[in-house]
């Protein structure tokens, strides 16, 4: 089969046939690393330069999800605990979406968010003309998570990040992850309140948070900065709540155990998991959940991705 190589203008032909040949050792190599558990692999974009966010395949499992009634904290809705099995491969975003990420997706496609973002102000959390996932009342730079996305935005970011990695029509196409998916992912193999272990005094080098929930006074930090749980993945726990794909209900009876998303043509609320930077410990636990409007942004969620891969 003969491969036709158009030179972009100004390009020699040599130069656009060595570029051609990059792009497909880059996708070879995505390629070969997706067989293997722990590895990380990036997919090349087929459109213009650059690749997608890092990704760890995880190896498939069962685990237990939710926590005893004896035990639930927040808004008592982490249960009936149930056995999930996580059948098939997972590849997981090795970080959250930082804000380079995210940019690249605004800049091509003209993105602008139609409504203000949520924000703390004065001890209240109100909605601040000006703020943005690029003004989000703090500073970032690139290499922070991406905050002030909602639900919706998440989803043409996904959007995007397929038509950029020739993935769109695929059953293998990136995607939020469901909230089953998050927490096999969380816990990293661990049943205990967090992927390594109940010590609280521990979290400081896993995780970004709050001390005092009350008076989150904080910002987001760059990615992968803190420890990673077993399975290579960073800043699960903290930094910023990660929008899932899933519904959200008070309870887990009737919810699927083979690791999809519960959803419903009916569903005023999704999912997010994790805590943040202005969460307090226990929003950071593995079985910790918490919901919002899928339009909703605030400063203090941002997203993950996912990819099931072919057998």
């Amino acid at each position: 089969m003969a491969i036709a190589i158009r030179s972009p203008a100004g390009l020699k032909p040599w130069a656009a046939l060595l570029c051609a040949l990059g792009a497909l050792a880059l996708a070879d190599t995505a390629a070969k690393a997706q067989t293997r558990t722990g590895e990380v692999f990036r997919d090349p974009f087929i459109s213009g330069p650059g690749q997608g966010p890092e990704m760890v395949v995880l190896p498939a499992g069962r685990f237990t999800m939710g926590s005893p009634e004896s035990e639930h904290r927040g808004f008592g809705d982490e249960g009936p605990q149930r056995m999930v099995q996580i059948g098939y491969r997972l590849a997981v975003g090795r970080y959250e979406v930082s804000v380079d990420e995210f940019s690249a997706f605004a800049e091509e496609t003209g993105w602008s968010p139609d409504e203000v973002c949520l924000r703390w102000f004065s001890g209240q959390v109100r909605a601040m003309p000006g703020t943005s996932w690029l003004s989000p009342g703090f500073e970032q730079s690139g290499d922070h998570p991406v905050t002030c996305v909602s639900w919706h935005d998440a989803q043409a970011y996904v959007d995007w990040l397929n038509h950029k990695t020739g993935l769109t029509d695929r059953a293998d196409r990136y995607r939020l992850l469901s909230e089953a998916e998050w927490e096999y992912a969380a816990r990293a193999g661990a049943d205990t309140d967090y992927s390594f272990g109940d010590d609280v005094s521990q979290l400081d080098d896993h995780a970004w948070y709050s001390r005092d929930r009350f008076r989150p006074y904080g910002n987001t930090h760059p990615v992968g900065r803190k420890l990673p749980n077993a399975f290579g993945l960073h800043d699960m726990h903290g930094n910023v709540w990660e929008l899932v794909e899933d519904c959200y209900s008070d309870s887990y009876e009737d919810a699927p155990t083979d690791g999809s998303a519960r959803t419903s043509d009916d569903c005023p609320d999704r999912v997010v998991r994790g805590g943040a930077w202005d969460s307090g410990p226990d929003y950071l636990r593995s079985a910790q959940r918490s919901y919002d409007w899928p339009n909703s942004r605030t400063n203090s969620t941002g997203l993950r991705v996912a990819r099931t891969l072919p057998d």
